[in-house]
């Protein structure tokens, strides 16, 4: 993803931002050069702690964590058909490939696969191991007579 931001479209490529084949140049599509780029992934990883607590707060307190869950998947089609949306050639050479971008970007990143399906599928792991634990019965040498 940062050589597509960072890195204008190739000339003789095919559209999508790949290279004509045998060359060296360097793949990319959007052209917004390094210190953009860095700003935008820099500032939107800065956020993605926050916004965990977020979707934690979310399933435990609002709307549980099925739906949170659901939600989190719901916005993981979006986001994918933004990005492919934002890679057609088509969008690429009329310049309206930024926004798609970084719409679904955003929701990649902030949302959907790193807040709210982490908080909630390390919670729901987590439930069940200490769950597991806490039901063992141990012999004296230390083997388990019990796990239910």
């Amino acid at each position: 993803m940062w050589n597509f931001v960072q890195f204008p479209l190739p000339k003789g490529g095919n559209g999508t931002g790949a290279t004509p084949h045998g060359t060296q140049q360097t793949p990319g599509a959007l052209g917004f050069g390094l210190r953009k780029t860095n700003a935008i992934f820099t500032s939107i990883s800065f956020l993605s702690p926050v916004l965990r607590v977020f979707g934690a707060w979310l399933a435990d307190v609002k709307i549980g964590r099925f739906r949170v869950l659901a939600l989190a998947t719901a916005i993981s089609c979006t986001y994918m058909v933004l990005l492919v949306v934002s890679g057609l050639p088509s969008v690429l050479r009329s310049s309206g490939s930024t926004a798609p971008f970084m719409i679904g970007y955003c929701l990649r990143t902030l949302l959907a696969t790193r807040q709210l399906y982490r908080s909630e599928v390390e919670t729901g792991i987590d439930i069940r191991y200490s769950s597991i634990r806490s039901n063992r019965q141990l012999s004296h040498n230390g083997s388990i007579l019990c796990a239910t």
